[in-house]
């Protein structure tokens, strides 16, 4: 299970923008409860961190993933509003018994469009491993 955060910001170059991340974070979890987290920040990476998940959240993580349809979610991204100049974008590829999804989605307030309360939900329970991990 890999899950990524970034925030995002619109740079102007006169003329031309782009989008830029000011912070990423990526959280791998592997099957035994291995988890990595990394942090760059403005173009910098902090060390990585180790973690270890007891067996209890593993499962409990493998529950959220394997027996809500998570993986029957079709290979979707979200499309942002035109007129941020600043929002969050996640993203989660899990791979379970040799399949593989990858779903990425923006803030619920940087979208028009319907995010899952699944994904929330899945979004909610990682947020609380990095939260865990970095206290």
């Amino acid at each position: 299970m890999e899950y990524s955060k970034q925030h995002l910001k619109k740079i102007s170059f006169g003329l031309t923008q782009n989008i830029g991340a000011e912070t990423t974070e990526v959280l791998t979890i592997s099957n035994d409860g291995q988890a990595s987290y990394s942090l760059t920040k403005n173009g910098y990476s902090a060390p990585d961190v180790k973690y270890q998940l007891s067996k209890q959240e593993v499962t409990r993580l493998t529950g959220l993933v394997k027996e809500t349809g998570f993986m029957q979610i079709p290979q979707t991204s979200f499309s942002v509003k035109s007129d941020l100049n600043e929002y969050e974008k996640y993203g989660l590829q899990v791979t379970l018994d040799g399949k593989s999804v990858n779903v990425s989605w923006p803030d619920q307030n940087s979208t028009d469009e319907f995010i899952p309360p699944l994904i929330s939900q899945v979004q909610t329970s990682l947020d609380g491993v990095i939260a865990e991990i970095i206290k």
